[in-house]
């Protein structure tokens, strides 16, 4: 700080309500700096206590909570079933944390990936550096579900994704969306786990799954 020198320290607790903890922490640094000879002032006001703050939170939670009623008023009587995937094309449209997640069974499962996305991360290069999938970096085209058995819809828009799934269903391919859109596909993915030969899937039906997952965990 001192090379910065900076005229004013402001001291702001990142927090959305700033409490005694806080004012307490906040008042420590702030005799602590001005020791040093480093002016400082304390913003004793929580981050919710900005309008523009409190109007985001606020729209955030709203979302999250029109998500849960939709999970809790979709149902969907699902049918297990495990594909052989062994030389089949399988597409991945999008390269975020679902999308990596989903291909390593595929790849495990001895499926042809082919995964088109503007960015990936060094994992997704790697494979494909290794010749063990195909990375089209670049926005997905409607000719890149040509020969395709088998597609997953991971991008992180909505309105596209819901549009890739009916492509993919005018051209008699599964589709699979990983977002809201997912009871518009043909299938989903369970929780799943292998243990000394055996495969062990959990699916509340799509409807929760993060109780799927935490069930997998135990």
């Amino acid at each position: 700080l001192r090379q910065r020198h900076p005229q004013r320290i402001l001291l702001v607790p990142l927090l959305l309500a700033a409490g005694v903890h806080a004012d307490r922490d906040l008042s420590h640094w702030k005799n602590e700096l001005e020791a040093d000879g480093l002016a400082a002032t304390v913003i004793p006001h929580g981050l919710g206590e900005y309008p523009a703050m409190a109007a985001y939170v606020a729209g955030r939670v709203e979302k999250l909570l029109r998500e849960l009623e939709h999970d809790q008023a979709t149902t969907a009587i699902t049918y297990p079933v495990n594909l052989l995937l062994t030389g089949k094309n399988v597409l991945m449209v999008g390269a975020g944390k679902v999308a990596r997640r989903k291909l390593a069974r595929l790849l495990a499962a001895g499926a042809r990936v082919t995964v088109v996305a503007p960015e990936a991360d060094t994992a997704i290069r790697e494979l494909a550096a290794e010749g063990k999938l195909v990375y089209r970096p670049r926005a997905v085209r409607p000719e890149d579900l040509n020969g395709v058995y088998l597609a997953f819809f991971a991008t992180p828009d909505v309105v596209l994704n819901r549009q890739l799934l009916a492509q993919a269903r005018a051209q008699g391919i599964l589709g699979c969306a990983v977002d809201a859109n997912w009871p518009a596909g043909d299938f989903i993915t369970p929780a799943s786990f292998d243990l000394d030969g055996v495969t062990v899937a959990v699916s509340t039906q799509g409807v929760a799954c993060r109780r799927s997952k935490l069930l997998k965990d135990h």
